[in-house]
């Protein structure tokens, strides 16, 4: 991840340039306007002076006004363009290694990447906006403002310089010295919230069943107020910092006062005026520097979310895609060669299988739970990558099909997920460019086009959560719908009428032989529902393929595919 913002830096060293001349030039306009403001008020009440004498500090006042506004608002400009550029840059790989985590044995905890997508990037946002940028334009404006206090006097010079290392580097550091354990703390606390709340949002069913549910919202509001008392305890530290900040500043001015006093003689005639003008030209320099230790502080902060970006290999990603390999063509017949796969070293959950499935056959995965069929599934989509062994389309790897695989292999799981979104943009995922004639023409290959129809507001209508407004047969065929406008050559299927009773499972599996009778079907499945449509049948146990045959064969040679089928109609062999 910091490699990405590295290459980043170094591709726009101008534009960051400008930004910090134009941050600078913001504070020189501010300090400048209230100095000019500051004698010219001054001027206006001594009688001696008249008002044409009073046309040239008018003039910058109308100069600093207009260009402060200006230059801060071209500096807001440029500066938010270089930081969201940045982290859409970021964002775009965060998602892709979302999107991929899976393939990668789901090294991380979805709180995790919620926590990363809710908030560490908004962090890598706010330490350049809130933290790199005005510290730099603070230590600019500081040493631009020392030299010329220096070239107005040595002495004065000095005492600059010794305020702006106080004020820019001690105590800042100083402040970080006393809070950065419990800034960590906090900071890794609230990381772990992300993952309970994760935790309590995903598992609401099963804690509101269990009649946990007041146990562990209570045990979750101590951890949060745990957290809120530490934030109470960092924040009545900031206000103690911020009152010597302010003490420190008051010393400037009256030094600056003083200092000026002295060089414009007291005050005598018209030297009032710039003593006024000195006075008041401090006072924007106190909304730099007050919040620096403020702002070193919050840095700290972002820059965990950046170490635990780093830490989860997150933005490092990169996906597998080979371009060397041609689109396979028909007949896309699947070869699997000495396939292997282990979630955990030495534990196979498939081992050495080979097998050969020529286009358009119909086959069952039958096995225990457990046995590996879910992982073959998983494997023949490219959701996981093979231990050993290859997995080809017509003679082409699968792994050299990336990112155009799912073009050629289409997949439906028993928990297909229906988003939060109208049914129309449901079935576009199937199909980006769908037109409303082709959504119909879908709904009603899968039997849903007169219950869509009959909704208020057709295929505008919004799915809930989940899909939770559709029955469990209505969720299959609607993810079905989006698979046969996907048209892939093979569909893969892991147990898609798991839950459904037996009328509605009969009538999805008729859907789906009709639906795609001229393609490839591999379905997952725990009992024999249905099996005699199949032109064959596997049966996979403990990695290793046991049965291989169509199901009449299996029928009057195998015994135990025989007491398969007695146990799966509900008798004893």
């Amino acid at each position: 991840m910091m490699a990405s913002i590295r290459s980043y830096l170094s591709s726009s060293k101008k534009l960051l340039a400008l930004i910090l001349a134009l941050g600078t030039t913001t504070v020189v306009f501010a300090v400048g306007l209230m100095f000019v403001a500051g004698y010219l008020i001054s001027a206006s009440a001594d009688n001696a002076f008249s008002l044409l004498m009073l046309n040239i500090p008018l003039a910058f006042v109308q100069i600093f006004g207009l260009g402060k506004p200006i230059v801060r608002y071209i500096e807001r400009l440029k500066s938010h363009e270089w930081v969201l550029r940045l982290t859409s840059d970021l964002r775009y790989k965060l998602f892709r290694a979302v999107q991929a985590h899976e393939r990668n044995h789901r090294r991380f905890m979805t709180g995790e990447l919620l926590g990363s997508l809710a908030s560490d990037i908004e962090h890598v946002q706010n330490l350049y906006l809130r933290t790199v940028f005005p510290v730099l334009i603070a230590w600019i404006a500081g040493l631009l403002l020392t030299v010329i206090a220096g070239v107005c006097s040595l002495a004065l010079g000095a005492f600059a310089l010794g305020m702006l290392v106080v004020l820019c580097v001690l105590l800042p550091l100083l402040a970080l010295a006393i809070n950065r354990a419990r800034i960590e703390g906090t900071q890794q606390m609230r990381a772990n919230l992300y993952a309970s709340v994760t935790d309590l949002v995903l598992g609401a069913q099963d804690i509101a069943i269990a009649g946990r549910g007041s146990e562990m919202r209570a045990r979750f509001m101590d951890r949060f107020g745990l957290l809120r008392s530490q934030q109470r305890v960092i924040e009545s530290r900031d206000r103690l910092r911020l009152m010597l900040v302010q003490f420190l500043l008051l010393i400037s001015l009256t030094v600056l006062i003083a200092w000026a006093t002295s060089a414009f003689g007291g005050g005598r005639g018209g030297a009032s005026d710039w003593i006024v003008a000195v006075a008041l030209g401090f006072f924007p320099i106190i909304e730099v520097f007050a919040p620096l230790s403020q702002q070193f502080e919050e840095g700290l902060g972002h820059l965990d979310a950046l170490k635990r970006l780093d830490q989860r290999d997150l933005l490092d990603f990169q996906e597998d895609i080979s371009e060397g390999s041609a689109a396979p063509n028909a007949p896309f017949d699947v070869r699997i060669g000495s396939l292997t796969f282990a979630y955990e070293q030495g534990k196979p959950a498939l081992g050495s299988l080979s097998l050969t499935i020529p286009y358009g056959q119909k086959v069952a995965v039958l096995g225990k739970s457990g046995s590996g069929k879910s992982t073959l599934a998983r494997l023949l989509h490219g959701d996981i990558d093979p231990t050993q062994g290859t997995i080809e389309i017509a003679e082409v790897p699968l792994s050299d099909l990336r990112p155009a695989i799912w073009d050629y292999v289409g997949f439906v799981a028993q928990d297909s997920y229906i988003f939060a979104m109208s049914i129309f943009d449901n079935l576009r995922i199937g199909k980006p460019d769908l037109s409303e004639e082709e959504a119909w023409h879908a709904l009603d290959l899968v039997g849903l086009e007169a219950h869509v129809r009959s909704l208020p507001d057709g295929l505008e209508t919004l799915a809930s959560e989940a899909g939770l407004n559709f029955s469990g047969g209505q969720r299959q065929r609607l993810v079905l719908a989006r698979v046969l406008l996907q048209d892939p050559p093979i569909v893969v299927l892991d147990e898609p009428t798991v839950g459904l009773d037996p009328l509605t499972e009969q009538r999805v599996l008729d859907t789906i032989f009709t639906l795609f009778a001229s393609k490839t079907i591999v379905m997952i499945t725990h009992h024999l529902q249905g099996i005699d449509a199949f032109d064959r049948v596997l049966f996979i146990e403990g990695g290793a393929l046991e049965m291989d045959g169509t199901p009449d064969m299996l029928e009057h040679t195998n015994e135990r595919y025989r007491q398969l089928r007695a146990f799966d109609r509900g008798f004893l062999a």
